[in-house]
């Protein structure tokens, strides 16, 4: 990137959560009496406090606002962090004076507990920076002498045009710089015809949950349709300057569109217009870097240079992946460690703002299927997944590692420090200070094997239950390996049905091996015992771990207890737990989370074993209430997603609340839990009730406090196996449900004819 521009920074001020309201004027500089009233002692990041349990900070520069007292001594008092000594937190919120108002407006819940510590706002030299003059076609005087000739009055001082920031105007701009463009170089080629449109009055499409969002101006592909999947840029525009909380909390949803309906989004670039002022944001999975506001009619050049980034530069230049690649038939693909890989499908993608927006492809090379995964992280690399993977070796059960590498962008690692790399030469030490503070994230891809199927897409309950034998066991393996996976979940358990015959397929030794970037380290790719070759394939499906993102390595190479392990935290940033209109629910991580990890582990406590044995549990159960027979065959019935006695344990603004409601449900007496869970099973799985509370029995109320064991899981979940059927011959609908009166259900052992076609007799297990 280019050097920015020098600028006067006086009027520049961090918008972050460790800044409390001291306002700094305009014309304040930051001098260290300044810095000490409005600066936290502690910052939050470290005393491990969510953003939210700090002050307030309003997304408005040089605007800080703080919450009433009660809250904020309670908070402090937690955390241990100190508000400014001369601050009263019964004040009224304070206001730049050039604001003219005091609205306390802050970004939706989920999107303000994702990037409250992660604005770095007012950053002097940025349009510059994102724009340099040496990836601009002619050079920028040529650009900005033609412009200003063709669309600026001199004597007015002003655009010729009534309205300056309309998509008519920008269309005007972009044509002019287009023909400047290729006057002054005739090898230039437009890398995309760009188009600016406005769709303010309609809702973009693209999403599930798109229908509120609505961008004032959109920059995409000449001809296509406006969708959230072909927008490029969006502009948010205000009828005052003192609307910039609100065009900056548009853009941040908006962002979350785009990130969900474009998998290869590396970045995103929003705008805002309030009255006459601009400001540029990027929008990244470490958080938003904004620019210092610039005046339309003040500061032409600036609008010429932003345009011109916008219209004559690269995909990759404003935000997308160039590893990404397209063949002449369309194809995409990427090359992993030099070897080619067809993209054919995309698996999922993450559209959280802040964390690893990881991207999971389906992909094939040389007439094998592997999974690909992009991935931002923080993490050393022996503690990446793919370090984790390596580890692991060859246990069965879990996905392996087939290549890896960091992302290149113009040959050099792709991270998120080089948006935030101008900060480091600003002369303003407030910004450098709270940039040291901000996490950098790489761009990584790995290749994984073998390509496997939704839980939910179980021929059975046979087959699911011999599916969670499967996970739980290889979960076993993983810990005896010192891995602790620390994310069970409906994503993370899949189903792996292998191919049958598999003469003739590739063998391990034929696949090949790939390279660790950062060491050079032949990596030989593990693969599943059921690939390895046709004399071990078993024909039914097996359950599969996959998603090592969060797991932790327990214990070093000497068997010592590692210290200071860093868990990744459950909170609301990976909760996709979410309520469509319909009543149905996606299953995300936190409903899955052990009750002990929800409410936070006591100091010295360890994310362990039980805790993902627990999440098994409740991934079960789960699925016996979401699902109304097999082949993702999902309830219609019932929307299960508000039923009252069920959400309370699933929905919910703080953790500790969730772990609570969800262990009082989970420890009371069995009529009752029968009463307000699993009486709510779809008929399908009737006939697992007896095995649900079996295992509820086995995980909350162990003899002695005993914790359960793999194997006490595994032997429970072996028992109804004895008399379920291979195939579920009769559909659900003709499946008697034999009703029995409550207490003589749950309160003595005795003979119970199951629910089943066969009509077998089993003895149930004594609930105490």
């Amino acid at each position: 990137m280019a050097a920015p521009l020098k600028q006067d920074t006086t009027s520049s001020a961090l918008s972050s959560p460790t800044i409390a309201s001291k306002t700094l004027r305009d014309d304040t500089r930051h001098s260290p009496q300044s810095r000490r009233n409005i600066v936290f002692k502690e910052s939050p990041k470290s005393v491990g406090l969510p953003a939210r349990d700090t002050a307030k900070a309003q997304p408005f520069p040089s605007t800080f606002i703080i919450d009433r007292k009660a809250r904020a001594l309670k908070l402090a008092a937690k955390s241990g962090a100190q508000l400014p000594p001369d601050t009263d937190p019964t004040d009224p919120p304070k206001v730049d004076s050039q604001s003219h108002r005091s609205d306390k407006i802050f970004l939706d819940s989920t999107l303000e507990e994702e990037l409250s510590e992660r604005y770095l706002l007012d950053v002097p030299g940025f349009i510059e920076h994102l724009f340099p003059d040496k990836i601009l076609p002619p050079s920028f005087e040529s650009l900005r002498f033609i412009v200003m000739t063709h669309h600026w009055d001199e004597r007015s001082n002003a655009w010729k045009d009534t309205d300056p920031t309309s998509a008519t105007f920008f269309n005007r701009l972009n044509k002019t710089l287009i023909e400047t463009a290729c006057t002054f170089n005739r090898d230039f080629e437009l890398p995309s015809d760009r188009t600016w449109v406005s769709e303010c009055d309609l809702p973009l499409r693209g999403t599930d949950n798109d229908g509120k969002r609505k961008p004032g101006l959109s920059l995409v592909n000449t001809g296509g349709d406006v969708t959230w999947a072909s927008t490029l840029v969006n502009v948010e525009r205000k009828p005052k300057a003192s609307d910039v909380v609100d065009a900056l909390t548009q853009l941040t949803n908006g962002a979350r569109m785009i990130f969900s309906a474009q998998e290869q989004r590396r970045f995103y670039i929003g705008i805002s217009i309030c009255d006459t002022d601009i400001r540029v944001y990027v929008f990244d999975r470490a958080g938003v870097v904004g620019s210092m506001k610039f005046n339309i009619m003040k500061d032409p050049h600036l609008l010429i240079r932003l345009i011109a980034g916008l219209t004559l530069t690269d995909g990759a230049s404003i935000g997308f992946d160039s590893s990404i690649q397209r063949k002449e038939d369309g194809t995409k693909y990427v090359t992993v460690a030099g070897l080619e890989y067809n993209l054919l499908t995309r698996l999922s993608v993450s559209g959280d703002l802040h964390g690893r927006g990881t991207v999971v492809w389906k992909a094939e090379r040389d007439g094998i299927n592997y999974v690909i995964k992009d991935t931002w992280t923080d993490t050393p690399n022996s503690e990446s997944e793919a370090g984790i993977m390596r580890m692991a070796g060859s246990v069965e059960g879990v996905v392996h590692l087939v290549a890896e590498e960091i992302v290149q962008h113009y040959g050099q690692d792709d991270s998120t420090a080089n948006i935030r790399s101008i900060v480091e030469y600003l002369p303003d030490h407030c910004h450098r200070d709270w940039y040291k503070c901000l996490e950098v994230l790489r761009h990584t891809r790995i290749v994984i094997t073998p390509c496997a199927q939704p839980l939910a897409t179980f021929k059975s309950k046979k087959e699911l239950l011999m599916a969670f034998i499967d996970v739980i066991e290889a979960h076993r393996r993983l810990v005896e390996k010192n891995i602790m996976h620390c994310d069970i979940s409906m994503n993370n358990v899949m189903l792996y049905r292998p191919t049958t015959p598999l003469a003739g397929s590739k063998t391990e030794d034929e696949i090949g091996t790939s390279t660790n970037l950062r060491t050079n380290d032949s990596v030989k790719p593990t693969m599943p015992a059921t690939l390895l070759s046709p004399q071990v394939v078993t024909h039914r499906a097996r359950g599969i771990l996959i998603d090592l993102d969060n797991a932790v390595i327990t214990h070093d190479d000497k068997g010592n207890k590692k210290e200071n392990i860093k868990y990744c935290q459950v909170g609301l940033s990976s909760y996709s737990l979410h309520a469509r209109s319909n009543g149905s629910v996606i299953w995300g991580t936190v409903p899955f989370a052990a009750t002990e990890v929800l409410m936070g582990l006591r100091p010295g406590d360890d994310h362990q074993a039980y805790h993902d044995l627990e999440s098994f549990f409740y991934l079960l159960l789960c699925i016996t209430l979401q699902y109304s027979g097999p082949n993702n065959t999902r309830r219609t019935d019932v929307q299960i997603g508000k039923d009252g006695q069920i959400k309370h344990w699933l929905e919910g603004r703080d953790m500790q609340e969730l772990g609570e409601a969800k262990y009082t449900t989970m420890t009371t007496t069995p009529v009752h839990f029968y009463r307000v869970v699993t009486r709510k099973c779809t008929p399908y799985f009737k006939d697992l009730i007896f095995c649900l509370e079996e295992l509820r029995q086995k995980i909350f109320f162990g003899e002695g406090g005993r914790r359960p064991t793999h194997q006490d899981i595994i032997d429970i979940l072996r028992k109804p196996l004895q008399w379920l059927p291979d195939v579920d011959i009769a559909p659900r609908s003709e499946v008697p449900v034999v009703r029995r009166p409550l207490k003589r259900m749950l309160d003595r052992v005795e003979d119970v004819e199951q629910a089943v076609p066969s009509a077998k007799r089993v003895r149930i297990l004594s609930i105490p």
